[in-house]
Formats: C-alpha cells, structure tokens, sequence
C-alpha cells in the first residue's frame, strides 16, 4: 500500500489547483481521478475565465471571487489563457434601471468596468446590433482547461505531489481520529489498492455527493444541466454579455 498525507478525489481544475497547493506547503499529497485528467466538468464548459462583471448584483461574492480567480490566473498561468476581453452591452431590450446601476456594483464588487466608446465597439464587433446604446469593457478572457490542469499537476509533481489516472475510489476508512485511508479501483485492469492517509480533500463537483457517501457523510446534490450553442466559427472577437441580470442566452 501507498501512504501520504492528503488524497485529493478528482482530477479536474480544483483538484489539480489543490493539489499544487498541498505540495507547495511541504505536505505529500495523492490525487486520484476516475477517468481522465479534466474529463468532467473541467473539459465541457463554455471556456469563459469570467471577469465577474455577470454577478456583481446577484451573487457580489462570487463577483468579486471572479475577478480575484482572475487576475491569479493571468499573472501565474499566462499560457493557457487568450485574453480576448468582453463587452457588457445594453440592447434595446435590456432594462435601463439595470445600466444605471452596473457600474457602482462593479465598483462595490472590485470588478474593472470601463465605459466604451460606442463608435469603437461596432468597429471592434461590426455584427452587433446598431441600436445597443451603452457598452462597457471587462476583464473576460478564454481559458484553455487542458493545459492549465496539467500545468498544475506538473508543477505538483515538481514539488513531490503524484496524480493517478482511471482509478476509482471504492472506499473510505475511518477510524477513531477521522479518516485513516482510501481504497482504490483501477478502472482498466480491476486492481484493488489502498493508500493511507491522515485527510480527503473532495474537489469532485457534481459527483460530491457519492464521495462524502463513501465516508459516511450525507451530501444532498441536485446537479442542473446547462445548454450550450457551438457555433462553426466565431461570431465576435470578444466575449459579448448583455447588459442584464444573469439568464438565458445572454452571452456569446
């Protein structure tokens, strides 16, 4: 059997991120993945890095996680961004009470929101609708999943972490103190394995829940499936928000 100090269940961007940060702190840490590194959720969303101009009335918090997540990102992760930029832009459906207080909500959320030139917009984006009559400029950029996972994991790796592929977590022993290890599934050959250890972390997403029901923990999920058009080609340079609380079809 292995034994270190923290296992980490899933090898998405949380659980890479974790993991690096176990390492960076002296610890041994272990993550181990059922699939693919970045094969969940990580490796089928919309690619946006939010600015966290979307949230800065309905979710301030979040808002303002966004933008620090970021600007961390950027200064430490450079190559698997495309700093594309975004507009927020107001249509001539969108509410004008909701313009009026977008910019002291990012102001109050520490989200950087630069009012543009009109002219310069439709020069930037000619597609969009001529009628739009307020912009603004965000922090929104592309992030490629792939490459800042196993960025992570490398320089994990580096500093005397490990990461195990196609190996499913089957079970978790506890004992008097807490958790005391983890048993393992290999998913291509039917191995069985244990590792000692004195800690889980979870970065599991969606499949939280079935992990903490392996510790005996009761986790309620209620995971909601998103929907997403992929289009051929870019319709915009940039990312394009509406100018409008958070729903449906608002981003491009």
């Amino acid at each position: 059997s292995t034994e270190v100090d923290v296992v980490v269940v899933g090898g998405g961007a949380t659980g890479a991120g974790v993991l690096r940060d176990l390492a960076m702190r002296g610890l041994r840490p272990l993550l181990i993945e059922r699939g693919d590194f970045a094969s969940g959720t990580s490796g089928r969303y919309h690619g946006l890095l939010h600015s966290g101009a979307r949230y800065v009335e309905s979710d301030p918090l979040s808002a303002r996680h966004c933008a620090q997540e970021n600007r961390i990102l950027r200064r430490i992760a450079p190559a698997t961004l495309e700093l594309t930029g975004g507009y927020f832009i107001t249509t001539p459906d969108d509410p004008e009470d909701y313009l009026e207080r977008f910019p002291s909500a990012c102001a109050a959320a520490g989200v950087v929101a630069e009012p543009m030139d009109l002219a310069a917009l439709f020069a930037a984006e000619p597609l969009l609708n001529r009628q739009i009559r307020a912009a603004y400029r965000v922090e929104d950029a592309a992030l490629e999943p792939w490459e800042l996972v196993d960025a992570n994991l490398e320089s994990a790796r580096e500093h005397g972490a490990d990461a195990w592929r196609y190996q499913a977590l089957v079970g978790i022993d506890r004992g008097a103190d807490g958790v005391s290890g983890v048993r393992l599934e290999d998913r291509r050959t039917g191995e069985r394995r244990t590792v000692a250890c004195r800690a889980v972390v979870s970065a599991a997403g969606a499949w939280a829940g079935q992990v903490a029901r392996l510790a005996g923990v009761d986790l309620p999920m209620s995971p909601g499936k998103g929907s997403m058009l992929i289009m051929s080609r870019r319709m915009t340079a940039a990312v394009v928000n509406r100018l409008a609380p958070p729903g449906d079809g608002d981003i491009i």
